[in-house]
């Protein structure tokens, strides 16, 4: 086997940074020098077809074991035997081990630096950003001003992420106040709406909190709303959807015209005046009356107690 370089090399790849050598060595072949993309015949002994193992070595004399076909140092080697030859292909690129050496060498790092993180196996540079200050000077011996280099290099190598924008909140949807589950009590007798069971017109009762005297108020558009007797799933409207003073308040069945809608508004200490749509008359309780049963009308409005009803909240 002659020791000499191996000749055949690509003249590209000898003045290219991607150079590297390696060392062959086994019991038959001795030892030669390889250069990057090389190929080099030497003689094998073959057992069944299957080519001994032999071990290239890189420049840090650190052995890399090979067989048939597997990679090297993450690199794809070729290998082929013919009549006791092989020709083995090495890749013209870096090795991994070297190419971390180098960018050190290029920011500046001494030789004694490179070889104490390969000692204290800091040579997958996936772990460098866990490398810390107290490593650096403590473990491996950074001298002045290294460590400025090497935050400076991961800097470079491991830019920051631009910080995320937080996505603007969407603006939260305005609360109705009106839209819910009430029940309304007339102040001047201190009694609930009520939907007696058979009977069309509402009245008012003494409180009893079923679902006869329970309403859900919803929203038609911009101060107007529907309301609903919970127990029977009718709504509130005026009697033949009259336009006169003393039409009587009921329910009957959803049909969306304007007898059908209600504004509630503000009379102060908590009490309100209730509107009807579609003749713009207020419902008031008859005759001022504070008895169970005492119906509820439609009228012009009048500054009395009557007129006046509390919200409650379900």
């Amino acid at each position: 086997m002659d020791e000499s370089a191996v000749s055949g090399l690509d003249e590209n790849y000898a003045k290219s940074a991607h150079h590297a050598e390696y060392e062959l060595q086994s019991a038959k072949a001795g030892y030669a020098t390889i250069q990057s993309g090389a190929s080099l015949p030497f003689p094998i002994e073959t057992s069944s077809g299957i080519a001994y193992v032999y071990a290239y070595f890189n420049n840090d004399g650190r052995p890399v074991s090979i067989a048939n076909g597997q990679p090297v140092n993450g690199e794809s080697h070729e290998i082929t035997t013919n009549d006791d030859k092989m020709s083995a292909m090495v890749s013209p690129v870096v090795t991994k081990d070297k190419e971390w050496r180098n960018i050190l060498k290029e920011k500046g790092f001494s030789q004694s630096i490179i070889d104490k993180m390969q000692q204290d196996g800091w040579d997958d540079m996936k772990y460098w950003k866990q490398i810390d200050v107290t490593i650096m000077t403590a473990d491996l011996g950074f001298k002045p001003g290294h460590v400025a280099k090497w935050k400076g290099m991961m800097e470079e190598l491991y830019p920051p992420e631009p910080e995320a924008k937080p996505e603007p909140k969407p603006e939260p949807e305005p609360v109705d106040p009106f839209v819910g589950t009430w029940m309304f009590q007339c102040v001047i007798s201190g009694k609930f709406i009520h939907q007696k069971k058979g009977v069309d017109k509402l009245m008012q009762w003494n409180k009893e909190g079923g679902d006869n005297q329970i309403f859900e108020v919803k929203s038609m558009n911009k101060d107007w709303y529907t309301i609903k007797v919970k127990r029977t799933g009718k709504y509130w409207s005026i009697d033949g959807k009259s336009h006169s003073n003393g039409a009587k308040l009921m329910e009957y069945t959803y049909h969306g015209d304007f007898d059908q809608q209600y504004r509630f508004v503000w009379g102060g200490y908590g009490v309100y005046g209730i509107q009807v749509r579609h003749s713009e008359k207020w419902l008031y309780v008859e005759d001022m009356g504070k008895h169970n049963g005492g119906k509820i009308n439609q009228g012009e409005w009048k500054e009395a107690y009557n007129y006046r009803w509390r919200m409650v909240k379900v």
